[in-house]
């Protein structure tokens, strides 16, 4: 469903031969628009911080709120958000269309795909990119069936360790 539109739902019995057995009853309903909500992240670096990964848990103080999260490196935070969580919502208000645009489904679906609720761990590791001594930014925002910010985006470094040193 998407915010802020209406719907009619229309319901009536049938046998199994597909006759219909009642009238037709309908239920119009308007789904409620997007609206910011009360909730922050508290985002835990792990103590495993290595040259090619590192964990991280996203703790928001409300678990019923849809939020997304993911890691930039320097370089694209810099690039797609000046280096600004203020500039976050920005970011994800053009990300999500264009990603479910790449994907051939509605935005609110892609929202529903992507959302997180609760407490979450998760490892970055090479497979995602990660390289070392490298900084990369985790965030985590709330966002909206539209593809809206909900919440403000919370910010976290993190800095890789250097690369193991050959000692022969």
């Amino acid at each position: 469903l998407s915010p802020r539109t209406e719907y009619v739902l229309y319901m009536y019995g049938v046998d199994t031969e597909g006759n219909a057995l009642t009238d037709v009853d309908k239920l119009t309903f308007t789904t409620p628009a997007v609206a910011p909500v009360d909730c922050d992240f508290e985002l835990v670096v792990g103590d495993n911080v290595t040259a090619n990964s590192f964990s991280i848990t996203i703790i928001p103080t409300d678990d019923t709120v849809a939020y997304y999260y993911d890691v930039f490196p320097a370089w694209m935070y810099e690039e797609y958000c000046l280096s600004d969580a203020a500039n976050i919502p920005a970011f994800m208000a053009e990300y999500i269309p264009a990603l479910a645009t790449e994907n051939n489904v509605t935005v609110p679906y892609a929202v529903g795909a992507m959302s997180n609720f609760g407490t979450i761990a998760h490892d970055f590791t090479l497979d995602d990119g990660i390289e070392a001594n490298t900084s990369y930014f985790v965030f985590a925002i709330g966002i909206g069936a539209d593809g809206t910010a909900t919440t403000e985006a919370t910010v976290v470094e993190i800095k890789t360790a250097a690369p193991a040193t050959n000692t022969f």
